[in-house]
């Protein structure tokens, strides 16, 4: 189960399921795939950007690797050039760069080190 779970919100990119689509999806109780996704988070297979919202680790690290990219084009970029870039690479809808960033998945202070020390950790 965990297995199916883990699939669905790789295929979804952005856009994770909600518990109970997935319940429904899956035939199976919203409380034993609440407990599913809550595990896969805990393994870092997930990752919760708030309360409701979970996105697979890919997906974050996807976000990372663009945002490494940006950086190797110029010195800063805005939300918006962040956003639109994620949504080129086809990872669409995506939240925004301040979610990332109060969630905790991306670090303000890494987003703008020096070129040389420019990395991006979760």
């Amino acid at each position: 189960m965990s297995n199916r779970i883990s699939e669905a919100f790789q295929s979804a990119g952005w856009a994770g399921p909600a518990a109970a689509d997935l319940a429904t999806t899956l035939s199976e109780p919203l409380a034993r795939v609440e407990k599913i996704i809550k595990l896969l988070v805990e393994k870092a297979v997930l990752v919760r950007l708030d309360e409701r919202l979970c996105i697979h680790h890919d997906a974050l690290e996807a976000a990372k690797q663009e945002a490494l990219r940006l950086f190797g084009q110029k010195r800063s970029f805005s939300t918006m050039e962040f956003r639109d870039a994620l949504a080129s690479a086809g990872n669409t809808p995506c939240p925004s760069w301040i979610t990332l960033i109060r969630s905790g998945s991306l670090s303000a202070q890494d987003m703008t080190a020096r070129p040389e020390s420019r990395r991006v950790s979760y």
